[in-house]
């Protein structure tokens, strides 16, 4: 179904009448995680000190279920111009069909604490345009109004963070004081409001790297 909406129904809605649409849409299950591989290759380039950083910004744990992803900034991007690509654009779109329970709406984003704010209020932007998009029109109000659960979800990971985290060692005050230091305050939490878009309620979600997004 997803198919068949974003490369014929929702886009002619839009007035884009070409057939040569590009879409890429794939499964998971199980724990699995995504980044932003340019932003990721442009951070490398800008500070070499960070080559060892794994270019994952979200983890997700699907629990038994299988999820669709779809490359919705990808998507978008062959639109520029058109009104269908006006607005903010979020990375990824997340739904489970089997039963039919939720979709979340993805935006990543990698920064130091001191710029969390703003990249909240971006991320905030993506993805509400987005599912913006999908109400506005007919058909894509349709598909996401069989989801029980609508969420918007920031996926932040902060870029003091090491590939591999220290853990505390029983005992051992040097190190665990270093944990401490070197860990981010924010990497312990998310944060979740519910809210309306236009007459849809969703849940906002922060959730920082390398917790999971449990399903």
């Amino acid at each position: 179904m997803i198919e068949d909406l974003l490369r014929n129904t929702l886009p002619l809605e839009y007035g884009i009448t070409r057939t040569n649409i590009n879409l890429t849409v794939r499964t998971a299950s199980g724990e699995f995680e995504e980044g932003d591989a340019k932003a990721c290759t442009d951070c490398k380039k800008k500070f070499p000190g960070r080559a060892a950083c794994n270019e994952k910004v979200m983890k997700v744990d699907a629990g038994e279920h299988t999820i669709t992803i779809v490359e919705h900034e990808a998507y978008l991007n062959q639109f520029n111009g058109r009104a269908m690509a006006n607005g903010g654009r979020c990375d990824l779109i997340l739904f489970n069909e089997d039963p039919i329970s939720k979709i979340v709406f993805c935006d990543m984003g990698c920064c130091m604490e001191r710029y969390e704010a703003s990249k909240r209020a971006k991320a905030r932007k993506q993805t509400t345009d987005s599912i913006k998009r999908f109400h506005n029109k007919e058909s894509g109000r349709n598909f996401i109004i069989r989801f029980t659960d609508k969420q918007l979800v920031f996926f932040r990971r902060d870029s003091a963070l090491t590939t591999q985290p220290l853990g505390p060692v029983r005992g051992n005050v040097n190190r665990n004081t270093q944990v401490f230091i070197k860990t981010p305050i924010s990497t312990s939490t998310y944060v979740e409001s519910k809210e309306y878009i236009d007459d849809i309620q969703v849940d906002f979600v922060i959730i920082n790297y390398p917790n999971a997004y449990r399903w």
